[in-house]
């Protein structure tokens, strides 16, 4: 499985314990800094709290939904977080609405820990690849 920096900052959002609990202990084990949030509403404030590096988003959430999350952060502008879609929805239509909103990737439910593991490494990678391009002269 991909080794992690410990000080990369994931958000994991998920209304189910079950499967947020399995999320949140396999990015622990890589060493990631994990925060869980159950809701929409909770992931806007934890994204400006938490400053996550990366995001796995669950479509199906209560009140604000996983689309809505994604739609807020795009109009919020500022930072944007590189974000791992992991849902059961597998409609053409969910995927496209979900990229077209920022989304950077989409897995499926039921996935293997390596399939997610891999994933988010991927964004920790980009999302480190856009802090030092912001920090460098005349980045944005």
């Amino acid at each position: 499985m991909p080794q992690m920096n410990p000080a990369r900052r994931v958000l994991v959002v998920e209304d189910d314990a079950d499967a947020r609990e399995l999320v949140v202990g396999h990015l622990k084990l890589v060493g990631c800094d994990v925060r869980a949030c159950v809701d929409g509403v909770a992931t806007l404030q934890a994204i400006d709290t938490f400053q996550p590096n990366a995001m796995v988003l669950d479509l199906g959430l209560p009140g604000l939904d996983g689309f809505r999350v994604l739609q807020e952060m795009r109009d919020r502008g500022g930072k944007h977080v590189p974000t791992l879609v992991l849902t059961g929805r597998s409609q053409t239509d969910d995927f496209s609405r979900a990229t077209a909103l920022g989304a950077n990737d989409y897995l499926l439910k039921p996935y293997t820990p390596q399939q997610l593991l891999v994933r988010v490494a991927r964004l920790l990678v980009w999302s480190r690849r856009i802090e030092a391009a912001q920090a460098a002269p005349g980045g944005d």
